[in-house]
């Protein structure tokens, strides 16, 4: 969640968070930048509240709402910038969740592309000229992640030099990077993404 939440740029206007829960990533950004105009949305309620008590940690909690990012209630250009860490196989986090192996079918990446993709489209929508949608799932497959973003059509900002020193990554060719599940924590594929 911080590394999600640090290498989004400064904007000015509404961060919208649209499938927040649990919350790590809405409570490193108010912790970073507590006068943001900060949102987070999810569309399980028991999750929602959950989160609400973490964000009362915060000096100055987001609003949290019960929303699906499939139907996200904010008008179209709205917001500076989206997060969108979008549900996926969850590879990445094998090593702490073995039993996905058994679970997961070949179909599964593509399956959940097609959500992913709908979800993103939806997020770009949200997006006012100039605004940032940051694509992230705990996946490491190319279907759930390189795929859907191309399919965007929003101009992909290089995120090698926003990491950390110390953060082991693989850059994509889409510009996106891979942290390869580590001691340290689990995987993940992440995208950086701005609108025309």
């Amino acid at each position: 969640a911080a590394l999600v939440a640090g290498v989004l740029p400064q904007v000015e206007g509404p961060i919208v968070d649209l499938a927040a829960a649990p919350g790590g990533k809405s409570l490193v950004l108010g912790l970073a930048r507590p006068a943001a105009r900060r949102v987070a949305a999810d569309r399980h309620g028991g999750r929602t509240w959950l989160m609400r008590r973490t964000m009362r940690l915060l000096a100055a909690p987001p609003p949290v709402l019960v929303a699906d990012a499939v139907r996200p209630p904010f008008a179209p250009g709205s917001c500076a910038a989206v997060l969108l860490d979008a549900p996926c196989t969850g590879t990445g986090t094998l090593r702490r969740h073995p039993e996905i192996r058994w679970r997961l079918r070949p179909g599964d990446p593509a399956e959940l592309g097609t959500l992913q993709r709908s979800l993103a489209e939806q997020a770009a929508h949200l997006l006012a000229p100039g605004g940032f949608l940051l694509y992230s799932t705990c996946s490491l497959e190319p279907e759930e992640n390189a795929a859907v973003v191309a399919s965007l059509g929003l101009e992909s900002i290089p995120l090698a030099g926003r990491v950390p020193a110390g953060v082991p990554f693989v850059r994509l060719a889409s510009g996106g990077l891979v942290v390869p599940p580590t001691a340290w924590g689990d995987g993940f594929t992440l995208h950086l993404l701005r609108a025309a």
